[in-house]
């Protein structure tokens, strides 16, 4: 099932954000010790400021912001404020004005709003992980093919080789490129859309073994080591436990008498730390980590 259900046509939502709008057209007017003034258009006789323009309305830009936005005729500033509703949301959904207007797009869900309900979902997972997907989906959201707004556009052979093939362009070795088009696959299936990375054939990745420290070598390292370093890396080693798993441990963690250590995220929310697949498990330490643990 989709992470987001569809349920109101972009072009409802569009025509009822413009009839909420206050659509005011404004003209400046010079007071007296006060300087230039904005002032609303009304209906009735109006001063002389308001008879030849130019006229203004007051948009959102892409920050945020209120600005003043000029037109030379009454007419060209009615016809931009009934339009910057729309606009302003057209911009917040990464789409075009015509994509929010267009009955053929009710129920489709822009890639924007699917990558933004994507890390919503994800937004409790480990901190490293949401910062790859965020750097992966910003450089998706500025970098898609031109014309490819909708989830289900992204789900094309046509849309996702030249994306391929931007990632190559910037470098990116083929597990990158793998990696990247993982999260690609992911947002893809998380929205309904199954075996995604059929579509495509992705570059070749060449594995290679990780060679192992020999004992030799081990020895001079540690023989090197300061006795806090000795201390940190025996705990890597003796454990087998990941890098964070290493640097968010407690106290509470450890089981000194039954030489136990517990990979958990009890107490560390505020780190946002959490156990690979949310698993906690048991690791047992050996007697001279224990022993070194209990005299620190």
């Amino acid at each position: 099932m989709p992470i987001v259900e569809p349920c109101i046509a972009l072009h409802s939502l569009a025509s009822e954000e413009t009839r909420m709008a206050i659509q005011t057209v404004y003209y400046r007017q010079k007071i007296e010790g006060t300087g230039w003034r904005y002032r609303p258009l009304t209906v009735g006789r109006r001063p002389e400021a308001a008879k030849n323009g130019p006229y203004f309305i007051r948009v959102r830009n892409s920050a945020g912001k209120y600005q003043w936005v000029r037109h030379e005729t009454e007419q060209a500033a009615q016809k931009a404020a009934k339009a910057a509703p729309v606009a302003r949301q057209a911009q917040e959904l990464g789409l075009t004005v015509d994509d929010v207007t267009n009955e053929a797009n009710t129920n489709r869900i822009s890639i924007k709003t699917a990558v933004e309900n994507y890390l919503q979902e994800r937004r409790f997972g480990r901190p490293r992980s949401i910062a790859a997907y965020e750097n992966a989906f910003d450089q998706l959201l500025q970098n898609v093919p031109r014309g490819i707004r909708f989830i289900d556009q992204l789900a094309t052979s046509r849309a996702l080789n030249p994306y391929v093939e931007f990632l190559r362009e910037q470098g990116y070795s083929n597990k990158t490129i793998a990696i990247r088009m993982g999260f690609v696959f992911s947002l893809l299936k998380a929205n309904g859309i199954e075996r995604s990375s059929k579509l495509i054939k992705l570059p070749k990745v060449q594995r290679t073994r990780t060679k192992a420290y020999n004992p030799d070598k081990l020895s001079k390292l540690f023989a090197a080591m300061t006795p806090e370093e000795y201390l940190r890396y025996l705990f890597f080693v003796r454990t087998g436990c990941r890098e964070q798993e290493v640097q968010y441990a407690t106290w509470k963690d450890l089981d000194l008498k039954a030489l136990r250590f517990m990979v958990s995220g009890d107490g560390k929310s505020d780190f946002a730390f959490v156990p690979k697949n949310h698993e906690e498990r048991q690791v047992p330490l050996t007697t001279e980590l224990g022993s070194l643990l209990a005299d620190s």
